[in-house]
């Protein structure tokens, strides 16, 4: 009743995590859960017949070995394909690849192609766990991951070129990303930076060494925007939130998870890096 008062909320509240499931009342579920229950509730939805898209990453529990992660991670992506439901994860910077591209051309005078990516992710707060810089890191990196891979045109990590330094609750990665059908030589320097910060305005940064863009949330004219600027040019675009959720809602009203933003095959290739990562540089 209380959030119905205050949100306006119409919908039916469940109790029973089986009835929810077995309901025939919707379609497609929105998994908002902490990440550690993941793998049980999207598994479920999957098997009841749901189309999911689920927060990122897609698993993670740090109880369990980086192996296991991973390993979950391709089951889920595994039983959609099984089960011909669409699974998408919610990590939306993928979108914000074609705006920072058409603003990046218009501050060089062409459409040159990237030589190296620095990205910075910053989140205000205290970290959720124990686990200091390395819980920034799996808050955060899904969305740098899933970037570099949709500008890159696929690919991953090399990890002999691995280097990771921490301080504070700073992660500092750099890497090669082999693979990138986007950039010739397919070969991508990368170096992706998340930090947890106490307070002010996070930032949220992107560069090749010669552009730098930075992007915020913007409230225009009651709408939620995303805003990119490049020193006094800026470009407004569709928070890529909404992108994220408008093409899940495609996807599965398709269902062809290639339509989804990040669907569950990319996503498990990411739980790989995050966990890569992790292991190597932060457990």
């Amino acid at each position: 009743a209380e959030l119905a008062e205050t949100l306006g909320f119409r919908g039916e509240p469940y109790w029973d995590w089986d009835a929810f499931c077995r309901s025939d009342d919707f379609t497609a579920v929105s998994v908002c859960t902490p990440a550690d229950r993941h793998y049980e509730h999207v598994t479920d939805l999957l098997r009841a017949g749901k189309d999911v898209l689920c927060e990122k990453p897609l698993v993670w529990n740090w109880s369990h070995p980086p192996d296991r992660i991973v390993s979950d991670a391709r089951a889920l992506a595994d039983l959609a394909r099984a089960t011909g439901r669409v699974l998408a994860v919610n990590a939306q910077y993928p979108a914000a690849v074609g705006a920072i591209r058409q603003l990046r051309r218009e501050v060089l005078g062409e459409d040159r192609p990237f030589s190296r990516l620095e990205c910075l992710m910053q989140t205000k707060g205290e970290p959720r766990s124990d686990q200091g810089a390395a819980d920034g890191w799996v808050d955060l990196a899904p969305h740098l991951i899933a970037f570099v891979d949709a500008l890159a045109g696929g690919g991953g990590i090399a990890w002999e070129t691995l280097r990771c330094e921490t301080a504070g609750l700073r992660v500092d990665a750099a890497f090669d990303w082999v693979g990138a059908r986007e950039v010739p030589g397919g070969v991508l320097p990368v170096r992706l930076v998340t930090e947890r910060v106490p307070g002010g305005q996070p930032l949220r940064r992107f560069s090749d060494g010669e552009v730098v863009i930075d992007y915020e949330g913007r409230n225009v004219d009651g709408w939620f925007v995303a805003v990119l600027r490049a020193g006094e040019r800026e470009r407004i675009t569709t928070d890529f939130m909404q992108t994220s959720i408008q093409r899940f809602i495609a996807a599965a009203r398709a269902g062809d998870p290639r339509l989804a933003l990040v669907p569950a095959e990319a996503a498990a290739r990411h739980v790989e890096a995050l966990a890569g990562v992790w292991a190597r540089c932060l457990r």
